[in-house]
C-alpha cells in the first residue's frame, strides 16, 4: 500500500516540532495497522507490517504466515503449492511462508487509529516534558493568566504556554478571577499523572514569604529570615521576621520607606493586610508581639496544655481580638499557643489610673514593700486551674 508523501512529511514535522523519533512514530503506525486487520479478523489473527519511508513513494506492507497445501480449504491460513512457489521456488507442502495481503481495505481504519494514539503519545510526551521542566521549581511563583473557571477550579497558563489550576481551596476567597487577569501564583504540585500537572496556589503562606524576597533585598540574601507565617487569606497575615545583623530592623526593613514594600507585596494578594512582627525566642515576648496591634498587660503560660492566657487594658480588647476573631485567631497560630485574651476588668485588676488614685486616698496607710517580681502595675500571677503548671511573665509586656 503507498503512503501519501505529504504523510511521510507530516511525521518528520512532528518529530522536528516535538521531539519525538521517526523510529517511534513507524512503531505507532505498525501498531495502527495491526489493530485494524484484527478489528476485521479477530484478535487472534496475526500480521506483520513493514514500512519503507524511504522509497519512493513510501510504502507499507502488510504479510501473514499461511501453510503450503496440496488443497487449500481455509484460504485465511492456508496456501496452495502453486501459489506458495511464486513467492518461494522451494517451497514444499507443509511449509510455512509470510505471504504479502492487499492493505488498502483497512488503510483508513488504521490512519485513524494512528491519529488516536499519535494524540495520547504526544500528551503523553508533554506530561512528561511539563514534569521535567516543572518538577524542581515546586514553590517558586509564576506570572499566571486566568483561562476560565469551571466547577469552583480556576484554570490558568503560565509564559510557558502549559496550563495549570488553582483549586478551590487554594484561592482567596474575596478575589475574583475574571478571563485574562494576570496574577501571581505558587506552584505547590506537578502531578505526573493527572492533567492539568500544575498546581498553583494563592492562599498558601510560602506566596507571601516569596514575595517579600521578591521586594526585600535582605530577604532575598538571607540577613532578614522569615521565621513564621499565619494567614486568613484575603483578609489579614501575620509575619514574624527576625534580623541576623544587629544593625538590620527587621520589621522597618521590611516595612520599607512609607509602607512602600509591604504595600507592594500585600497589593499582590487582593490587598489582604500584612502585620509584621518580630520575633522573640522567648514565648511570652513572643505572644506579646503577636497579638500586634495590640498592646499587651501580661502574659500567663500553661505549657500542659499549650496555652496562654494575655491580659489586654480594657480599650485594647476589641484590637486583640480583631474583627471576627482574626487577630487572635493567627496570633495563636503564628505562636504555637491557644491565646484566651481578658480585659482587665474581667480578670478583675485595676487599671492604673484607678489604681494611682486608690494610692492617693490611701497615701497615709503604711504598703507593703514590692516583691522583687513585681513592676509597679503588675498584677499578681494569675491562679492556675487544676491539673496545669503555670508561667507568668514577671514583667509587664507590651506588644508592639
Amino acid at each position: 500500500m503507498k503512503l501519501d508523501p505529504g504523510f511521510v512529511e507530516a511525521l518528520a514535522e512532528i518529530e522536528r516540532e516535538r521531539g519525538i523519533e521517526k523510529e517511534r512514530l513507524v512503531e505507532l503506525l505498525k501498531e495502527a495497522f495491526v489493530a485494524a486487520w484484527r478489528k476485521e479478523h479477530g484478535e487472534d489473527k496475526e500480521i506483520q507490517i513493514e514500512i519503507n519511508l524511504t522509497s519512493h513513494p513510501p510504502v507499507v506492507e502488510g504479510y501473514i504466515e499461511k501453510e503450503v497445501v496440496e488443497e487449500v480449504e481455509d484460504p485465511s491460513t492456508q496456501v496452495s503449492l502453486e501459489e506458495a512457489r511464486k513467492v518461494s521456488e522451494d517451497a514444499e507442502v507443509g511449509d510455512s511462508l509470510l505471504i504479502e495481503v492487499d492493505l488498502k481495505d483497512f488503510g483508513l481504519l488504521a490512519v485513524d487509529y494512528f491519529r488516536h494514539q499519535l494524540q495520547e503519545l504526544l500528551r503523553e510526551e508533554e506530561r512528561g516534558r511539563v514534569y521535567e521542566q516543572f518538577k524542581d521549581r515546586v514553590f517558586e511563583v509564576f506570572n499566571v493568566k486566568v483561562l476560565y473557571r469551571d466547577r469552583g477550579d480556576v484554570y490558568v497558563e503560565v509564559e510557558e504556554k502549559f496550563e495549570g489550576i488553582i483549586p478551590r481551596r487554594e484561592q482567596i476567597p474575596t478575589e475574583r478571577y475574571d478571563n485574562g487577569t494576570r496574577l501571581k501564583a505558587l506552584l505547590i504540585d506537578v502531578q505526573p499523572n493527572r492533567s492539568p500537572m500544575l498546581v498553583f496556589s494563592r492562599a498558601h503562606p510560602k506566596l507571601i514569604e516569596k514575595l517579600f524576597e521578591h521586594e526585600v533585598p535582605e530577604v532575598a540574601e538571607g540577613n532578614i529570615e522569615i521565621v513564621a507565617i499565619a494567614r486568613d487569606p484575603g483578609h489579614r497575615a501575620k509575619v514574624a521576621v527576625r534580623s541576623k545583623i544587629p544593625e538590620i530592623d527587621p520589621v522597618g526593613t521590611c516595612i520599607g520607606t512609607k509602607g512602600i514594600r509591604v504595600t507592594a507585596v500585600s497589593s499582590e494578594i487582593a490587598n489582604e493586610k500584612i502585620d509584621l512582627i518580630e520575633w522573640k525566642d522567648d514565648p511570652f515576648e513572643l505572644i506579646a508581639e503577636s497579638l500586634s496591634p495590640a498592646k499587651v498587660y501580661s502574659v500567663e503560660i500553661f505549657e500542659d496544655t499549650n496555652r496562654a492566657e494575655v491580659i489586654v487594658p480594657d480599650d485594647q480588647i476589641a484590637i486583640a481580638i480583631g474583627r471576627g476573631w482574626r487577630n487572635v485567631k493567627l496570633a495563636s497560630r503564628i505562636t504555637g499557643y491557644h491565646i484566651e485574651v481578658k480585659s482587665m476588668s474581667e480578670a478583675g485588676l485595676m487599671p492604673e489610673e484607678e489604681a494611682e488614685e486608690e494610692g492617693d486616698q490611701s497615701s497615709g496607710e503604711e504598703q507593703p514593700a514590692a516583691s522583687a517580681t513585681e513592676g509597679p502595675g503588675t498584677p499578681e500571677p494569675m491562679t492556675s486551674s487544676a491539673g496545669e503548671e503555670s508561667k507568668t511573665d514577671p514583667q509587664e509586656v507590651e506588644g508592639g
